[in-house]
């Protein structure tokens, strides 16, 4: 009987120990599982939508919105504050030599030189600012403050979204282009966001006059808009007795269709010629890559439009920043 009864004590003993072992377990995994699945830090604003965005450079509160039922849109003077905080709302004025938001000077950028302020003192005006939408309502803004002597205007280009109670900046350039036919947007190349600026300068042209209509590609990065590289989407220009046995003036068209992708840019490049009839003599089409490797874009050939075209009575100028990788 004791025995026995010894056996049955020595078994509860022992599932009592296998019980409190599995609920010492049990806590460590439960505590464990709390730690596991802790919430992430978050930005300040809690959309969910807002991992489709980098992290902000600078941030603004804003005062509470009275209908929650709309979207909120920022006035052209918060978007002037987001990006120079020195700006006078009051008075609606820039100061003489504004820092941006990350406490840089504004108009040091090399797209400034040769170029001087609007007005004087720098006060704003409607039409002063263009907006490329994209997704998650992150906008492209175009803050024109300068002119130069050939007619482009010159501004700041900022990243920004507005959401919840609050207006956030994530990056900023500069950016020289068109003063009415730059438009602005906003691709994908694989997980990185890139800011896209097209300046469009064939819409319009006249029949002989050569243009070229430029998409230069920037990435956000540690608060600056990087330029990655400026590609040609459109290009005409003309030539004497570039073609066998042909005379009289031709002209040369260069097209380009470019996708996004994880991997870098895919170009798609048509070159025709035609002459002075318009009749289309040869036509050619070719397929690179900007390769996107090392922070730096790199070229998978040389551009069809070099290989082709021989020689140009009517030059524009066009000269690429030393940083941009060259199509």
């Amino acid at each position: 009987m004791w025995s026995k009864g010894a056996k049955q004590v020595r078994r509860g003993r022992g599932w009592c120990q296998q019980h409190l072992a599995w609920q010492t377990l049990g806590a460590f995994f439960s505590l464990f599982g709390v730690i596991a699945c802790a919430e992430p830090a978050q930005s300040v604003s809690s959309d969910p939508s807002r991992r489709g965005a980098p992290l902000p450079a600078c941030v603004v509160r804003l005062p509470p919105q009275k209908n929650t039922a709309f979207m909120r849109q920022l006035t052209d003077e918060q978007y002037w504050k987001l990006v120079f905080p020195g700006y006078d709302e009051q008075a609606g004025i820039l100061p003489q030599s504004p820092l941006t938001c990350t406490g840089q000077s504004a108009f040091k950028q090399p797209a400034f030189e040769g170029s001087e302020v609007s007005s004087s003192p720098l006060r704003p005006k409607t039409g002063d600012l263009v907006f490329g939408g994209g997704a998650n309502r992150i906008k492209v803004v175009w803050l024109k403050t300068h002119v130069r002597p050939d007619g482009d205007a010159v501004g700041v280009l900022a990243l920004v979204r507005t959401v919840d109670d609050y207006a956030e900046m994530y990056a900023l350039g500069a950016y020289r282009g068109n003063a009415k036919q730059s438009r602005f947007g906003l691709e994908r190349m694989g997980s990185e966001l890139l800011v896209t600026a097209l300046d469009d300068r064939c819409t319009g042209r006249g029949v002989n006059d050569a243009c070229d209509t430029t998409l230069v590609t920037y990435m956000p990065w540690a608060g600056e808009l990087k330029e990655l590289a400026q590609i040609p989407l459109q290009r005409v220009r003309f030539a004497t007795g570039s073609e066998p046995g042909v005379s009289g003036k031709l002209e040369y068209t260069l097209v380009t269709s470019p996708s996004f992708k994880p991997e870098g840019i895919e170009l798609l490049e048509q070159v025709s010629a035609k002459d002075a009839d318009g009749r289309e003599l040869r036509k050619a089409e070719h397929q690179r890559t900007l390769a996107w490797s090392k922070d730096r874009m790199t070229p998978s050939a040389d551009s069809l439009w070099d290989r082709i075209f021989v020689a140009r009575d009517t030059p524009v100028s066009s000269t690429p920043p030393a940083d941009s990788a060259k199509p």
